[in-house]
């Protein structure tokens, strides 16, 4: 899933990937490294996931958002993410269409927030 993230983001002239990680403290290390405006998780990655990269990031890189996605329709899982502080949720069979207009709408909240 991760490739196809890439190359959805990679078609878009005005997003650029600066980094890819396996699991959820991988991310939390990249994301101290290279201050990314906004990062996209799974919410079920390895080593936390998506949750506990959102709960991580506001003490490595407060100013950095998150999207999550998930495979997962389960009613709990957009909302568990929201709280633990992601920006925004999609759907993974979602992503084609709404990835890049959700990942411009977290940046703009990042630059006015």
């Amino acid at each position: 899933m991760r490739s196809v993230i890439r190359e959805i983001i990679e078609m878009e002239l005005d997003l650029l990937v600066v980094g890819e990680a396996k699991d959820a403290p991988t991310t939390l290390h990249l994301v101290k490294e290279l201050n990314p405006h906004v990062i996209v998780t799974d919410v079920w990655m390895p080593g936390g996931g998506g949750i506990a990269v959102c709960e991580g990031i506001k003490s490595v890189a407060p100013r950095t958002r998150v999207v999550a996605i998930s495979g997962s329709t389960w009613d709990g899982t957009s909302e568990s993410v929201l709280k633990a502080g992601a920006s925004g949720f999609l759907i993974k069979d979602h992503a084609i269409t709404d990835l890049a207009p959700l990942i411009r709408s977290v940046a703009w909240e990042q630059r006015v927030g």
